[in-house]
């Protein structure tokens, strides 16, 4: 009989190809598939790289509650993002590579010495259209103003939206936030 390191080669097993293995409690040689020695054997960590998983093949029930955070996921992927401004009165939101779909855009900033001459406001405007204003009226209006505003809108990476503001002479915390939600 030969030895093992005189057998040719497989480099390309099936699960049914059978292994000699010792079975150390009982001193005997045995023989066992490979599907089933590879069987419930954990792998070692960091032995799985990104290039050998399918795309789409891990689902929710193999990933075990708490084992990703929130640092672990791009958020961009879902076209979800946030750009903030300041200083301005009219700010051209990006939406370079932005997945098609349906956004939940929220709008905010502070506006300081706003004028009491006029109304002031912030407004959300899709290819030139307003599509959503928070609106102060010039009685209102203080030394500092917190503006927000809401709106839901379908958005691709060809659509043009801005945020305007008027009468507000200083912006500061400027952020608006795009929320891929269909």
């Amino acid at each position: 009989m030969p030895r093992i390191t005189q057998l040719p080669s497989l480099s390309t097993p099936d699960g049914a190809d059978e292994l000699a293995i010792v079975d150390a409690s009982a001193s005997v040689t045995k023989k066992i598939t490979r599907t089933d020695f590879l069987s419930g054997a954990p792998l070692p960590n960091n032995t799985v790289t990104t290039a050998s998983i399918t795309d789409a093949s891990v689902t929710t029930a193999k990933i075990a509650d708490g084992a990703v955070t929130t640092a672990k996921i791009d958020f961009s992927t879902f076209g979800n993002r946030t750009q903030t401004f300041s200083g301005t009165s009219t700010v051209n939101v990006s939406l370079t590579g932005l997945p098609s779909g349906d956004y939940l855009v929220l709008a905010s900033c502070r506006g300081t010495t706003i004028s009491a001459s006029a109304d002031s406001y912030l407004s959300i405007n899709l290819a030139g259209s307003n599509i959503g204003r928070a609106y102060r009226n010039a009685a209102s209006i203080g030394n500092q103003i917190n503006y927000f505003v809401q709106t839901y809108t379908s958005l691709t990476s060809a659509s043009v939206l801005t945020l305007t503001t008027s009468s507000i002479p200083t912006v500061s915390d400027g952020r608006v936030t795009l929320i891929r939600v269909g």
